[in-house]
């Protein structure tokens, strides 16, 4: 069996790759760096990427479900869906995909907020912020095309 592939959240993840630009135009980024340190296990040294077939099918039942609450319109619910995600062994790569996922893909922007918000474990993203992380998304997604 291979050895699992290290990932690191803030060079592997478009998304992490943005929040620890903005972190560090704040001069924040051992903040950032400490919230992705939270959230590995007792022992654990590092993230891994997901094995591809599981994350294939986590990519796409995960969606389907997250739009399903949200054409409901129960943001609770979908901010439970999410705190789900971030119960251990967690999928770092997984969850900034479904974070980038929510994002974009999701036109309320509260929800966004709520969102980032507690994956961050503290109140900093506000309308203002989030315009800037959808904007420095849009110009990386541009220039790597």
């Amino acid at each position: 069996m291979k050895s699992p592939y290290p990932f690191s959240p803030t060079e592997d993840s478009l998304l992490g790759q943005i929040l620890m630009e903005l972190f560090k135009e704040r001069g924040r980024q051992v903040e950032l760096q400490s919230i992705f340190q939270s959230y590995l296990e007792e022992g654990q040294t590092s993230f891994h990427f997901t094995p591809n077939s599981t994350k294939s099918t986590l990519m796409t039942i995960l969606p389907s479900e997250f739009r399903k609450v949200q054409e409901e319109g129960n943001s609770n619910l979908l901010t439970k869906k999410f705190e789900e995600l971030l119960q251990p062994p967690i999928k770092m790569d997984v969850v900034l995909e479904i974070l980038e996922w929510i994002i974009t893909g999701i036109a309320d922007s509260e929800i966004s907020i709520n969102i980032l918000n507690l994956f961050l474990k503290k109140n900093i993203i506000d309308k203002d912020i989030l315009n800037i992380i959808i904007k420095k998304y849009d110009e990386m997604v541009v220039s790597e095309v």
